[in-house]
């Protein structure tokens, strides 16, 4: 019987500590809360039609075919040195021809020169 009132004591001290802990972190959080209330700036929300044109706008132009001013344009482009040219490596400039010693790696051509 003495067993039982030693428990019964010690889940009652038990008990109360942890309504003590509850309310001390309740109050914790009720000041949390009133400064979160204080400053609560709100998430800037964009028109979702602007991103449905963008989307259309890119499919309608991928799937168009190409008018003769594109075509006339591309194959300019393709005359100049750097398309043409095998010294220009792909770069807009041809590289320089250093000494044997002093030969960078290039990120462009994946070459020393």
């Amino acid at each position: 019987m003495d067993f039982l009132k030693k428990i019964s004591i010690i889940l009652i001290l038990l008990s109360f500590i942890g309504c003590a802990k509850q309310s001390s972190n309740s109050n914790q959080n009720q000041g949390n809360a009133a400064n979160s209330r204080g400053y609560n700036p709100q998430k800037k929300q964009f028109k979702s039609g602007t991103k449905n044109a963008f989307s259309n706008k890119e499919r309608t132009s991928a799937s168009a075919p190409k008018t003769a001013r594109q075509i006339r344009k591309e194959e300019r482009m393709k005359q100049k040195p750097q398309y043409t040219d095998p010294m220009y490596f792909g770069h807009k400039k041809p590289p320089k021809k250093r000494p044997r010693g002093k030969q960078k790696y290039c990120k462009v051509c994946q070459m020393r020169h």
